[in-house]
């Protein structure tokens, strides 16, 4: 079979080919090793190991000893059976340990002549286009394989017992983002079981799977089922789990549908879980208070979409959260936030909350944490924007208020305010490295204050569904950074600037706006609507000529 014209001269990196080099050293090739060699030479046409000349095995296996990416590369084979032959010259190599050929384009099956390699503990074949199902002699009897890494391929097929019968010396398994199948094979989860990272996320896997197999598998610590088609069971059986995870991502497996969708009781066990993920599982109740604030080793955790109700828990902690990224966002959350929340969970990064129905005042002490993306969009809050939010010590990047139904701002002299009959808002012109703001969806009026062009490192705008009047000031044409921007649907307009990224920018940023004329609206603009060319010592008011 051959292989397709367009990966015809990809690159093959024989990457850290591991072997026991001392040995070699000592005794040099022996004629067993250097035929190996030579076989896989001739067989690449010279490509592999082009100046080893059947003597010196450990300066022909040291060009391919790297890290990192190798300095050079082989080109693959014409011929997929020759390929195929390469690879399968590989089990006359008794000491070599590591096969990693990671990350290229290789097609066709996994060879199972692989598992033939009796000296073989690590094999790396992720990120390439790898299609068939594992052969089931890829994990011989005689076999030492304990990394195992096929993620991001094309691979198929049902996990059947066969397969991991013999991989008992198995310690990484990484069958993610393929096309797998079926159920999960239990049985390679028993009281030997040495599996410290499992992930078998983004395949077809389906069936109801009880949460008790993993019970017995005591090394584990890395654990991912994700977005899959399973239905996972976490309560019955009755079981205790023997293993501490770090990292467990449960996520769209439709968790506990027969115990009424409730967060997994054996969590609290995990005292060293750093990242939890249990969204779009449809969970019930309110938020675990032990999640946020008395399970200190969680770093990140996402609850979004799901059906979680109540106000947001305001519990007493024991010792210190460490939680850095929090996302409720699409749940039924209500209420007010707590007044101390930056007290409470003092490293937040990432706040995502939006979708839900939180009310009352964005309290003060938010202000006071170190947070790089804060999304409350779709909500009901009101009353003031914490004037510590719009500091020049503001490591803020990503701010989302859109759709709020009434805030307001302690505004600084910088500030710049935008009025209706109730309404107060301010613009941001102190966040210098603020890289997106959402305001769309809100009852801002006036008109687009000058001050955005002091947000130099802006990449997304959006400006959307307000009843903005006046003209697009010239001045944004210095955002030099911005690649997203909108004004659609408000009272804008006068020509639309049409200098530096502006003319980029596509039909669907302006719509909406009756009076807005230019490219790349099919309104043309008339000569009232030129640009007026102001010399540099005419001052221009910030709320253009308000």
């Amino acid at each position: 079979m051959k292989t397709s014209s367009a990966t015809k001269y990809i690159s093959v990196w024989l990457v850290a080919l591991t072997f026991y080099l001392s040995a070699w050293s000592e005794a040099g090739c022996t004629e067993e090793q250097s035929r190996a060699l030579l076989g896989i030479r001739n067989s690449t046409n010279g490509s592999a190991f082009a100046d080893f000349d059947g003597k010196d095995c450990c300066s022909a296996i040291g060009d391919l000893l790297w890290t990192s990416h190798p300095p050079s590369s082989y080109n693959v084979i014409d011929d997929l059976e020759e390929h195929t032959l390469a690879f399968c010259q590989l089990k006359q190599l008794k000491h070599l340990r590591l096969i990693d050929l990671g990350d290229n384009k290789l097609e066709g099956i996994i060879v199972s002549c692989l598992g033939l390699i009796q000296s073989l503990e690590e094999l790396h074949l992720g990120s390439n286009h790898f299609q068939g199902d594992i052969p089931s002699s890829i994990f011989s009897a005689q076999g030492k394989i304990e990394t195992f890494d096929v993620s991001d391929n094309q691979l198929e097929g049902d996990l059947s017992f066969s397969i991991f019968a013999n991989a008992s010396t198995l310690t990484f398994l990484n069958l993610s983002s393929n096309r797998f199948h079926g159920n999960l094979p239990s049985s390679i989860f028993s009281n030997s079981s040495k599996i410290s990272l499992f992930d078998v996320s983004s395949n077809r896997l389906g069936g109801l799977l009880s949460f008790s197999i993993f019970a017995n598998a005591s090394s584990l610590n890395y654990l991912d089922l994700s977005n899959n088609e399973l239905e996972v069971e976490t309560e019955s059986p009755s079981w205790v789990p023997s293993f501490s995870l770090n990292y467990l991502n449960l996520e769209s497996c439709n968790l506990n549908k027969k115990t009424g969708h409730i967060v997994p009781s054996f969590i609290s066990t995990q005292h060293d879980l750093a990242l939890l993920d249990l969204s779009h599982n449809s969970l019930e109740g309110s938020i675990p208070c032990q999640l946020l604030f008395n399970m200190t080793s969680i770093t990140a955790l996402f609850l979004r979409s799901n059906e979680i109700k109540g106000s947001f828990p305001n519990c007493s902690a024991n010792g210190s959260p460490s939680l850095e990224m929090f996302d409720i966002s699409d749940n039924h959350i209500n209420g007010s936030l707590p007044k101390d929340i930056g007290g409470l969970l003092p490293f937040l990064e990432v706040v995502n909350m939006s979708s839900n129905l939180l009310g009352g005042n964005i309290p003060w002490s938010i202000g006071d944490l170190p947070l790089k993306i804060l999304d409350l969009s779709k909500n009901k809050l009101s009353g003031t924007i914490p004037s510590s939010l719009t500091t020049n010590e503001s490591p803020l990047e990503y701010l989302n208020l859109s759709e709020e139904i009434a805030l307001e701002v302690a505004c600084h002299e910088e500030c710049v305010e935008w009025k209706d009959c109730k309404f107060l808002i301010f613009l941001i012109t102190v966040f210098q490295e603020l890289l997106s703001l959402n305001l769309s969806n809100n009852f801002l009026t006036g008109s687009i204050p000058i001050s955005f062009r002091d947000l130099k490192s802006i990449e997304s705008l959006d400006l959307s569904q307000n009843g903005l009047t006046g003209k697009i000031p010239s001045e944004l044409v210095g955002l030099t950074s911005l690649s997203v921007f909108s004004v659609a649907y408000n009272k804008l307009s006068g020509r639309i600037p049409f200098e530096q990224q502006f003319p980029t920018f596509p039909v669907q940023s302006f719509e909406g706006n009756l009076k807005l004329c230019g490219d790349p609206l099919p309104r043309k603009c008339s000569a009232t609507d030129q640009p007026v060319r102001k010399d540099k010592s005419h001052r221009i008011d910030e709320k253009e000529g308000n």
